[in-house]
């Protein structure tokens, strides 16, 4: 028995023309109505839109818990950076309000003398045109 796509030896020989094709046709039967596929794909397009709907929801989960964990972290440094600076700072604002004091009482005791010496000042340059005015005759 020969095969359909087989060349026999005697045409090849004979130098006759093979119009035949050398490939194999295969038969398939017939699997039903166009209904059957068309409820298989609406089953196909259920299927991936649950898939998807699923899919998301996972994702946008792991996201959310991945932010969640990301802020968790950023407050615990924050907390950790207020635990360490706080006590630095609030040394500094007692050192900062002691000046301020002190600078305060400073300028207390020293006003009433810089404002004695300002008037004496004043007084010697008033005697010194008076003076500069008798001496340089103009």
């Amino acid at each position: 028995m020969k095969m359909p796509h087989a060349h026999s030896s005697s045409a090849a020989s004979s130098g006759g023309d093979d119009l035949g094709s050398t490939d194999e046709v295969k038969v398939f039967k017939d699997e039903g109505d166009g209904e059957d596929e068309k409820r298989s794909s609406e089953n196909l397009l259920e299927e991936k839109s649950s898939l998807i709907d699923w899919t998301e929801s996972e994702n946008c989960h792991i996201l959310m818990h991945t932010y969640m964990r990301r802020f968790k972290t950023l407050v615990e440094s924050s907390v950790k950076f207020a635990e360490r600076t706080l006590p630095i700072m609030h040394t500094y604002m007692r050192r900062f309000k002691t000046l301020v004091e002190s600078s305060v009482k400073f300028a207390e005791r020293t006003l009433p003398i810089m404002h004695t010496y300002m008037r004496r000042f004043k007084t010697l340059v008033e005697s010194s045109v008076k003076f500069a005015e008798r001496t340089l005759p103009m």
